[in-house]
């Protein structure tokens, strides 16, 4: 995965959401019952750790739109 996470509806394909990370995502994972979202971030260089983020769904969907091909940090989402 590039640094672009997508939120689709199951069951008809809509895009719901798009976020564009500065650093690659590596690991995206749901929750049994879609509450939470998990991501892997992937460090600038090898001598810092990777960051894993866990948010809520629903915080996510009612975030506001990043600006179109501006990255964010995932720290600027709040829980």
């Amino acid at each position: 995965m590039d640094g672009t996470v997508q939120i689709f509806r199951a069951d008809n394909g809509q895009l719901l959401k798009w976020f564009k990370f500065n650093n690659k995502v590596r690991y995206l994972e749901y929750s049994i019952g879609d509450k939470w979202i998990l991501l892997l971030e992937e460090s600038y260089t090898y001598d810092e750790p990777s960051k894993i983020s866990v948010y809520a769904t629903e915080t996510l969907l009612n975030a506001p739109s990043p600006k179109e091909e501006k990255a964010i940090e995932s720290s600027d989402l709040k829980l």
